[in-house]
């Protein structure tokens, strides 16, 4: 009978997480060996488990990793039978479910853990004084840049503030909010063919990069933690945050919860999340891997998604747990449901984690242009930088 499971986890344990382990410790007599490791370096890490067939029995991933772990033939299936006994593919969020699986294989090689989003958060104080409808002002990308440019108008200093200093992965997922709502698309459905210098693709692109257009000088070169730091101190009237600053916001400056507004991203609104794996060099010892399967089923099971995630810095991946959290930002629940069950995540294709390296490079660049080369227009600039991305991603993918 095994005595201990090793398990992999990417960034804070959380005590919320802490005491759930402990929990499955007690009941299954087991000693759980957390592997803690930092999300600069996981990737790498996870390579070489699955490189070596060596590691931890189960690991906390990225979801868009899954599918080239998957092409190394070095995860684990679940099988039907485990999946209906988690309630089957109907209980989690459509975006969370599609992580699970690849695109065009309907077999499941990792179970959902926490969904990820991005939002816009607004100072609706800020619009009332520019006369802009909150209601509508965030429903696509033509009435966000109208609102900026409102607010611009309007005598705001900074009506908008976006990263635009050192590089930023995370632009490539929030651009991609703007390019799904243009009809565009990174790669195609199968990932063997790029689209990035599609007329839909760049249109979605322009629009997103118009929005540095309306930025004041004075906010160029922030980071993504310094534009948070910004609409913390009321210094701006937009931003676009993790969905976990909300509830931050509400913690360390509840004399802003009044005056914070909470939309979707425009257009077609991001999802992701972290999944669970449970590596195939486990399967060598049935003990262990079935003491694997039971610990994941534990921790995407309702009751521990709501207490893992009540410190609303993780969100659940099951229908009935994201109806449990509360935020003292009350609109913030109603839009996380609504993201969560109508937004997309990237296609599950062999080699995204290098396709979006080079994207988010790229995304880099052309921001830097954007803002340096502001005599240029947005589409000349995005020609340049997207045709030569595009000619190596065909090479890429041969």
């Amino acid at each position: 009978m095994a005595d201990k499971l090793s398990f992999s986890v990417i960034g804070e344990v959380t005590p919320e997480l802490r005491q759930l382990l402990s929990e499955f410790e007690q009941i299954r007599h087991i000693k759980i060996e957390l592997v803690n490791m930092s999300w600069e370096r996981a990737w790498s890490k996870l390579l070489t488990y699955a490189l070596q067939g060596q590691g931890p029995d189960i690991s906390h991933v990225g979801s868009t990793w899954v599918s080239s772990l998957v092409t190394m033939n070095s995860l684990r299936e679940f099988s039907p039978r485990e999946v209906e006994a988690l309630g089957g593919a109907q209980v989690f969020t459509t975006p969370a479910w599609q992580s699970a699986t690849l695109q065009g294989d309907p077999r499941v090689w990792s179970m959902p853990w926490s969904s990820f989003t991005f939002l816009v958060l607004y100072r609706r104080d800020h619009l009332k004084t520019a006369k802009i409808d909150e209601q509508t002002a965030f429903e696509t990308p033509a009435a966000l840049l109208e609102a900026v440019q409102k607010l611009r108008k309007g005598g705001f200093q900074s009506p908008i503030v976006l990263p635009s200093g050192k590089p930023f992965l995370d632009r490539v997922h929030i651009a991609a909010s703007w390019v799904w709502g243009a009809g565009g698309n990174y790669l195609n459905d199968d990932g063997t063919q790029a689209l990035l210098n599609s007329p839909e693709t760049r249109e979605g692109l322009k629009s997103f990069f118009e929005l540095y257009r309306l930025m004041s000088p004075n906010d160029f070169g922030l980071s993504y933690e310094d534009t948070l730091e910004r609409f913390r101190k009321g210094e701006t009237s937009v931003v676009i945050a993790d969905c976990s600053f909300p509830a931050r916001v509400a913690q360390e400056k509840p004399q802003l919860v009044e005056d914070t507004g909470v939309r979707p991203l425009p257009g077609v609104p991001f999802v992701s999340g972290d999944n669970l794996v449970i590596w195939q060099a486990t399967r060598q010892f049935p003990d262990r891997e079935r003491l694997a399967l039971e610990l994941v089923t534990f921790l995407v099971g309702r009751s521990a998604q709501v207490r893992f995630c009540q410190s609303m810095e993780q969100f659940p991946v099951r229908h009935d747990a994201v109806d449990a959290l509360d935020c003292e930002i009350k609109q913030l629940i109603p839009v996380l449901k609504k993201t969560f069950e109508t937004g997309r995540a990237h296609k599950s294709v062999q080699l995204w984690s290098r396709y979006e390296q080079q994207l988010g490079r790229a995304l880099d660049e052309i921001t830097a242009d954007v803002i340096s080369k502001s005599n240029l227009p947005v589409d000349s600039i995005l020609e340049i930088h997207l045709s030569q991305l595009q000619h190596r991603f065909s090479l890429l993918m041969g």
